[in-house]
């Protein structure tokens, strides 16, 4: 199979953050996925400058639209 494009890893990543928020609640959630979502934007254009955003936000709202800038 080829790999997945970066529109499949980002809607896989939004998926993977709003069911984190569901389990351990927005604030933990958020927190934990922190250090999650740089490997499903890893090599795309502006990775470094999105996860130093990524880093100040608080929100699922929030993150999922950052990523799908």
């Amino acid at each position: 199979m080829p790999p997945p494009d970066i529109t499949e890893k980002i809607a896989m990543a939004v998926r993977h953050l709003k069911r984190a928020a569901e389990v351990y609640g927005e604030y933990i959630g958020v927190r934990s996925m922190r250090s999650h979502l740089p490997w499903y934007i890893k090599g795309q254009r502006g990775a470094a400058a999105m996860r130093n955003q990524i880093n100040q936000l608080e929100k699922v709202s929030e993150i999922e639209a950052l990523l799908w800038q």
